[in-house]
């Protein structure tokens, strides 16, 4: 967008109103808390039943 925006008329100019960036860093972060919390319902359950499934 830089290189196309030397050739806007005089007075335009370009602005990005969404960042993906951020959406998909904070799905990556909810992605790996749900993970954890699987992994420790996990070892909950486990321990419980003995290891038996």
């Amino acid at each position: 967008m830089k290189e196309l925006s030397k050739s806007f008329p005089e007075g335009m100019a370009y602005s990005i109103p969404f960042n993906p960036t951020t959406f998909v860093e904070e799905s990556v972060h909810e992605v790996y808390k749900t993970l954890f919390e699987a992994g420790v319902l996990v070892l909950i359950v486990s321990s419980r039943t003995g290891g038996r499934c």
